[in-house]
């Protein structure tokens, strides 16, 4: 007696941990999904499910063990351990009856009946949703099982007067929230009939031509295939009574078996149907398969009239559904059918060959006209490569250059308009002589005249650099329009009005152009850190110089801003230099 005992408490601990285990599992699977209720179909419900149903004896314990979770869980996880008591306490008596017997427990933890020594935890919008929902089972459970169990009877008598909640405006609001679920079914049920009717007129437009294309495959594939099995499948009476008439070496004899020979080959030979294409049946072979072709087409669009119609459920759609599905079982057998056939197109080829007998038959009533004998086409011999070779230059040589002028025969990507708004400027000897290094040429002194001692000047050698220039620099004319701003400086002067300058990205006076409203401010603050390098000073200080400089050169007017010093006037009569040096001469004489 002591080993069973032992060995059934054993195996009670090791159920309750698989359903501790379970449990822990189920609602981190819940709060993963975003849900706060349990999903019905999980696994690790079915796991708790089966559990239960095998030993009875762990539901004391499991049930003090949910409410424990939930006296130290959130108010989210409370939701959905609440969820998984519902779920058993709708189905199992002696779950319900250990929770009837501590509804009050139960009741502090989720209904806050008791805030002082109990209180709802956070957070406040999932506690509010916690009291909702714990009222909406209660009621349920109130309204199922109230009157098989006297302690359930009582509980909303006990919510009513209980001062910690309000429990009438928690009916009123499920009441609400009830209405509202209500009216959100009927603007789905509305909605639902208007897409579903503009698919019926959808469907209705479309089905004369499927079942006209239905018809035409049908007896289109009885024609190319037809079926003889109606008259096989279903033998007479009188047939069936002359076989059973016969003994069994009268039925070998009637099959042709005889029991002298040890081994019969049979040819099987293959059950699906082959189809020879012909003159004769070429006309309908088309026409199955452009009713095929077009079937194809219908039925991608009466599965997605399956798929919508399916999305609004409603019970107004079932007939209208079952007609829908119907129709594509239809268009299936029949394209199914013409697939097994592999009615495929002729190939080009063969219809060449058609065209061309077709045209020699029309030629036949022309006369026959002997053909011209010509002379044996000798072919010539192998030419030689470098007559290649030359053929190859001399075709590059009478090529337009590329540099020069556009090719006249436009790309298969350009047009002539475009070819033509093309600008062409001409290379020079730039182009030339670019990148190669030129050595002055040395010009062969003239001493023809055979004079003694006298020639020419060496500077006829010298060799001119004025236009060397030519050589190394190009210019380019612009040609295009210019380049404009729309951008002005907007910023606030003294009389009120706004910076009417234009620029790129500075102006002038104000500096750099931001964004600016109707009164001139800034619409993002300018981030200046006030510090100035030396070199952001030296740069600014010189473009400052230069327009001054411009604009002192287009205003005529000094804008220095220094004074000028007024120079001393020469005294007309002061002696100049050679006079003093006199009259320095003469004041010593007379001494």
């Amino acid at each position: 007696m002591s080993m069973e005992a032992s060995s059934s408490s054993a195996s009670l601990q090791s159920r309750q941990q698989i359903l501790r285990v379970a449990t822990s599992k189920l609602i981190r699977q819940t709060q993963e999904g975003d849900k706060d209720e349990i999903n019905v179909d999980s696994a690790y419900l079915k796991s708790l499910r089966n559990e239960i149903r095998g030993c009875e004896e762990v539901i004391p314990e499991y049930v003090d063990y949910l409410q424990q979770t939930i006296r130290r869980s959130m108010s989210d996880t409370r939701i959905t351990l609440l969820s998984i008591i519902d779920y058993f306490f709708c189905r199992s008596h002696a779950f319900r009856s250990r929770i009837v017997d501590d509804i009050q427990g139960l009741l502090k933890l989720v209904c806050e009946t008791d805030p002082l020594h109990c209180p709802l935890p956070g957070p406040t919008h999932k506690a509010k949703q916690l009291k909702v929902y714990a009222i909406k089972r209660i009621k349920a459970w109130h309204e199922k099982f109230g009157p098989g169990y006297i302690k359930l009877q009582g509980v909303p008598e006990f919510l009513k007067h209980s001062k910690a909640m309000d429990f009438e405006r928690a009916s009123a609001e499920l009441l609400a929230e009830q209405r509202r679920k209500e009216d959100e079914d009927r603007k789905k049920a509305e909605k639902a009939k208007i897409v579903v009717a503009s698919i019926r007129q959808k469907y209705d437009s479309l089905k004369v031509d499927v079942s006209r294309h239905l018809t035409e495959i049908d007896m289109g594939l009885r024609i190319l295939v037809p079926s003889f099995e109606d008259s096989f499948d279903q033998p007479s009476s009188s047939m069936s009574a002359e076989l059973s008439s016969l003994n069994t070496s009268e039925r070998k004899k009637l099959h042709g078996y005889d029991d002298n020979h040890q081994s019969i080959s049979v040819v099987v030979v293959s059950a699906r149907p082959c189809v020879t294409i012909s003159e004769e049946n070429e006309d309908l072979v088309q026409t199955v398969r452009d009713a095929k072709t077009m079937l194809d087409s219908y039925r991608s669009d009466i599965q997605n009239f399956i798929r919508k119609v399916t999305a609004c459920a409603c019970n107004e759609t079932n007939e209208f559904l079952k007609e829908l599905i119907e129709t594509k079982r239809q268009i299936d057998v029949q394209i199914q059918k013409a697939n097994e056939l592999k009615l495929e197109q002729k190939k080009k080829k063969e219809v060449k060959k058609k065209t061309r007998k077709d045209s020699d038959s029309e030629d036949s009533d022309l006369e026959d006209v002997p053909e011209k004998e010509l002379e044996d086409f000798v072919m010539p011999e192998e030419i030689p490569r470098h007559i290649l070779d030359r053929v190859n230059e001399l075709e590059k040589e009478q090529q337009p250059s590329t540099s020069r002028e556009p090719d006249n025969e436009p790309g298969p990507s350009t047009s002539k308009e475009s070819a033509n708004k093309i600008p062409i400027l001409p290379f020079g000897l730039d182009l030339k002589y670019w990148g190669e290094e030129r050595a002055p040429v040395q010009i062969p002194k003239n001493n023809s005249d055979s004079h003694r001692f006298w020639r020419a000047p060496d500077e006829d050698t010298m060799v001119t650099h004025d236009r060397s220039e030519v050589y190394e620099t190009r210019v380019f004319t612009f040609v295009g329009e210019e380049r404009r701003s729309e951008k002005k400086c907007r910023t606030r002067l003294s009389d009120g009005r706004l910076c009417p300058r234009m620029d790129f990205v500075k102006c002038p006076i104000h500096g750099l152009i931001v964004d600016r409203d109707e009164e001139g401010f800034p619409l993002k603050e300018v981030e200046d850190s006030g510090e100035i390098t030396e070199r952001e000073a030296k740069a600014r200080e010189k473009e400052q110089e230069e327009y001054m400089r411009d604009l002192e050169a287009a205003t005529g007017i000094d804008m220095s801003g220094k004074a000028k010093k007024k120079q001393k006037k020469k005294d007309r009569y002061a002696p100049t230099e050679g006079q003093a040096v006199r009259q320095r001469l003469e004041v010593g004489v007379k001494e």
